[in-house]
């Protein structure tokens, strides 16, 4: 809760479940609340404290609200959750804290200093919120020289805490509400974010994603490791802008993660790590804190069970932050599911790789690597429905190296493969980038015109004389020949199988006529 004003001294009325839920709300109230008891003990100053993970934060403050009373020295005003510390002096609300009961004493038991938020008064009386050992917090009030807090304002300052104590009460409920619907919306998110990440790289975005709005950071930058190279190999961000982006990238790829002592602190406990001033930490370079303006920042590791990947950084440029309870809380939680994310990324990358190679195992030829039988016939039936539907034409041309055998049986078949690869390399850089050229199987290869049929005389001339050239293989020369026949859609057919035989048949009719000559 911020530290606010009193807008109204009057009687408060009890808040609604939605009032409860609302913090300017809350706070309204309570600081309507104090200010009217100030007003009736003759205060000049009131404020309450609340327990928070065993410290005291200061939530509300009213001040100067009684006309007659002296007015003291302004304590300063600090950041809301400004944690109460008193060094050495006495406290009288960490010792109603303590106690369990109301207490008060004079200037002489006031701290000397500032730093608790109250400061050297005529009279100081602190109520505890709740009972010992459950304090909830403590309401202060203070006053001038000329006025002394007596027995009756003791208690009637007891009674009337009941009301903040009953307010403070539904606010922790609601509040607890709150952070536990914080908490579940991030797991949501992060679940529907990540579910679909199928690499490092998505799933660290996915997380850097939903701990921007979980976590309400400025940035949220990335950085990715590879372990064999011992190297940062990538960095990225969200909500970053691109100038500060490229420093990072310049400062950072290339280099050992060891030499960053934030990467080894976060990956040695593999739990999220945070800094509140980033000034004051030597987690990072001096340097890049000077460069990157950076004020804080909270850490979370990427792990999966082979080891650390790296890690997604959460910060705030220029300013300092109190990562609260329910950050750190949230931060936890975002680190161990982003693990999980992390994991099934790699295992669906993993499927993915094995699904392409064996795609790719399906289509291509081990041999020449190029398209096989089945890829070349499934392109062949999309081309004849394609021209069926538009009427356009195509070529469908089979290509044979004349007397394979013999080669295999002059120099072996290590030279009868590479003649092949041969032939399959210089087949592919005749033809375009819209055809297909294809291995189908032994010594038959064929090629797929999509367009510029009438240039077919050309292209058979072209194929003939580049696929005739002498291959060099271990020292010896071979001079390879090849038979084509070709089929023309629609002329010749519009079914695969049609087209094929009609090719087929052309080229051995070729090849036989060579044989012949």
């Amino acid at each position: 809760m911020d530290a606010i004003e009193a807008q109204d001294a009057g009687v408060a009325s009890p808040p609604t479940a939605e009032e409860v839920a609302s913090g300017d709300a809350v706070r309204n109230l309570l600081a309507s609340l104090l200010s009217r008891w100030a007003a009736e003990l003759g205060a000049s100053r009131a404020a309450l404290f609340l327990t928070r993970q065993g410290s005291l934060l200061r939530s509300v403050r009213v001040g100067h609200l009684h006309a007659t009373a002296a007015p003291g020295p302004s304590p300063p005003v600090g950041e809301p959750g400004d944690e109460v510390d008193c060094g050495d002096g006495v406290c009288l609300v960490e010792e109603a804290v303590r106690c369990g009961r109301a207490v008060r004493g004079g200037v002489s038991q006031a701290p000397p200093d500032d730093r608790c938020g109250h400061v050297a008064a005529g009279s100081v009386l602190a109520v505890p919120v709740g009972a010992a050992p459950g304090v909830l917090g403590v309401v202060l009030l203070e006053a001038g020289p000329e006025h002394a807090f007596d027995d009756a304002d003791l208690a009637r300052a007891e009674e009337a805490v009941a009301e903040v104590e009953v307010v403070v009460e539904l606010a922790r409920v609601a509040e607890e509400s709150l952070d536990r619907a914080r908490e579940a919306d991030a797991a949501r998110m992060l679940l529907a974010e990540g579910s679909s990440a199928d690499s490092i790289d998505a799933a660290a975005r996915a997380l850097a994603t939903v701990a921007r709005n979980a976590l309400a950071s400025d940035h949220v930058t990335i950085y990715l490791g590879s372990v064999a190279d011992a190297k940062i190999t990538h960095v990225d961000g969200v909500g970053v802008d691109p100038a500060y982006l490229a420093l990072l990238r310049d400062y950072c790829v290339g280099r050992d993660p060891d030499e960053f002592e934030i990467w080894r602190a976060t990956l040695r406990v593999a739990e999220p790590y945070f800094v509140e001033d980033a000034r004051e930490s030597d987690l990072l370079p001096a340097d890049l804190v000077e460069s990157l303006k950076l004020g804080s920042y909270s850490v979370l590791p990427l792990m999966s069970r082979s080891g650390p990947l790296g890690l997604v950084v959460c910060s705030h440029p220029k300013r300092s932050r109190h990562w609260s309870p329910i950050d750190r809380r949230i931060a936890e939680q975002l680190a161990r599911q982003g693990s999980l994310v992390v994991e099934n990324a790699l295992l669906r990358e993993a499927e993915r790789r094995r699904v392409d190679e064996l795609t790719y195992q399906a289509y291509h030829d081990p041999l020449t690597h190029l398209p096989n039988r089945a890829a070349l016939f499934e392109r062949l039936a999309q081309e004849c429905a394609r021209a069926e539907r538009v009427g356009a034409s195509f070529a469908l041309l089979l290509l044979d190296v004349d007397d394979f055998k013999g080669i295999n049986d002059t120099f072996g078949h290590f030279h009868g493969d590479q003649a092949l690869r041969g032939v399959a390399r210089r087949l592919q850089e005749a033809v375009r980038a819209s055809d297909v050229a294809a291995r189908l199987g032994g010594d038959e290869f064929a090629v797929l015109l999509t367009t510029g049929v009438d240039e077919l005389d050309a292209v058979v001339r072209r194929l003939h004389g580049g696929l005739s050239e002498p291959l060099t293989i271990v020292g010896d020369t071979i001079h390879p020949r090849v038979s084509i026949g070709v089929a023309v859609a629609p002329v010749d057919g519009t079914e695969p199988d049609e087209l094929y035989r009609c090719a087929d048949g052309r080229m051995y009719r070729e090849k036989a006529a060579r044989a012949r000559v």
